[in-house]
C-alpha cells in the first residue's frame, strides 16, 4: 500500500466476490491496540466485512447516495457479479437532470 500510494485494498474470497476491505488506517489502528507486530495480524481479522460497491457504469450521484447513506468514505468499483454488498438506490436507470 506503501509503495503504491493506495489508501484501500480489496479483499476478494476464492470465487472472486468482494468480501471486505482493509484501509490504510485499519492496519495501523490493528497494530497500536493490538500491540503486536504486523506480520502476526491476519487480513481476516480487521477488515471491513460486506462493503458497499458500485459497478463503473454506475452514476455519480448514486455513488455519493451510497458513500452519504452508510456514512462511508471510500466505494469499490467492481463487476457486478463481483460486488457482494451492493445497495440499491432511488436514481438507478434515471438519467442525471442537472442540480
Amino acid at each position: 500500500m506503501w509503495e503504491t500510494d493506495c489508501g484501500a485494498v480489496p479483499i476478494t474470497d476464492e470465487s472472486g466476490h468482494v468480501a471486505g476491505t482493509v484501509t490504510d488506517r485499519d492496519i495501523c489502528m490493528a497494530a497500536y491496540f493490538q500491540g503486536i507486530p504486523l506480520s502476526e495480524i491476519r487480513v481476516a481479522d480487521i477488515m471491513t466485512r460486506r462493503p458497499c460497491t458500485c459497478t463503473e457504469d454506475d452514476n455519480l450521484i448514486d455513488a455519493e447516495q451510497m458513500m452519504r447513506d452508510h456514512q462511508i468514505r471510500r466505494l469499490i468499483a467492481a463487476e457486478r457479479s463481483s460486488a457482494s454488498c451492493r445497495s440499491p438506490t432511488s436514481h438507478e436507470g434515471q438519467p442525471h437532470t442537472g442540480g
